[in-house]
């Protein structure tokens, strides 16, 4: 059985996607790397959120990204 790995990345120019941590340095102490899509969904969707609220004038666009499948 092979299991997926899912990372959460942010925009931050036209063809580059980054790991949050290092685009919101304040959000480091959180784990963006998850073994479910669902968990993914979860933690963008509250991201987003996060971001609306507390960094308004620095949002980027966000998406999930499939980083590995690990036998």
């Amino acid at each position: 059985m092979q299991d997926k790995q899912y990372i959460l990345l942010g925009k931050t120019a036209k063809n580059e996607w980054l790991p949050i941590s290092l685009i919101y340095p304040e959000l480091d102490v959180n784990v963006y790397s998850f073994v479910t899509l669902q968990e993914a969904q979860s933690a963008k969707r509250d991201l987003k959120n996060y971001l609306k609220v507390y960094r308004a004038e620095h949002k980027v666009p966000l998406k999930i990204a499939l980083i590995a499948e690990i036998s």
